[in-house]
């Protein structure tokens, strides 16, 4: 009977352990994993900003050339007055 008694402990003792272990390693995939949508969040915000960079950039050169558009139309239009 002791030796089912020290059975039933170690048994437990073991099931505790594995159990602890388990709660260790769902805690690791859980940080890993918000590890991960962090990386991916950041990633995301730093795809934006370069496309919000690349729009401005687009957009002022389509205003420098539309400036340059509108200098040489006066220039033509000041030389046909002329």
């Amino acid at each position: 009977m002791f030796v089912l008694a020290n059975y039933d402990y170690d048994t437990e003792e073991e099931e505790d352990e594995a159990a602890a272990e388990e709660e260790e390693e769902k805690e690791e995939e859980e940080e890993e994993e918000e590890e991960e949508e962090e990386n991916e969040e950041e990633e995301e915000e730093e795809e934006e900003e370069e496309e919000e960079e690349e729009e401005e950039e687009e957009e002022e050169e389509e205003e420098e050339e539309e400036g340059r558009r509108r200098r040489r139309s006066r220039r033509r239009r000041r030389r046909r007055r002329r």
